[in-house]
């Protein structure tokens, strides 16, 4: 490719955003030949591609909920056979990753991923209206 002295080129300052797979925004753009817009955005491309398939492994936190029963224990599927991960007890907070019909998929403060049931889980009004409640009394 030859350029010429007095030609304009164009620059590009691309932005990637992590959270939002596949958007891509233009924060600063100058006249820039048409092969290296495209390369740029082929990078910004690849590098989302990365970028997602990196977290495919961590789940994201849905809420932030805590433990109403005395203690509750922590599955490693939703079956009738499954395999004891942990255990929780009332009060813990636990973050919330993923919805079944029945059960939660949860993370504790230690790390411990495993299933719950979501009768012993309540959202963070309730368990604020709790700690009020055991105050008073």
């Amino acid at each position: 490719m030859v350029h010429l002295a007095n030609e304009k080129r164009q620059r590009a300052i691309v932005k990637v955003s992590a959270d939002e797979p596949f958007v891509v925004e233009i924060v600063n753009s100058f006249r820039l030949s048409h092969c290296r817009l495209c390369g740029a955005f082929a990078l910004a491309f690849v590098f989302l591609l990365g970028v997602t398939a990196c977290n495919r492994g961590r789940h994201r936190v849905l809420e932030v909920n805590y433990v109403s029963a005395v203690q509750a224990t922590l599955r490693d599927q939703v079956a009738t056979i499954y395999n004891r991960v942990g255990t929780v007890k009332n009060g813990e907070r636990v973050e919330v990753l993923e919805h079944e019909k029945r059960f939660s998929r949860v993370r504790t403060a230690s790390g411990v991923e495993g299933w719950i049931e979501q009768r012993y889980l309540v959202d963070q009004a309730t368990y604020d209206g709790l700690q009020k409640l055991t105050k008073i009394i």
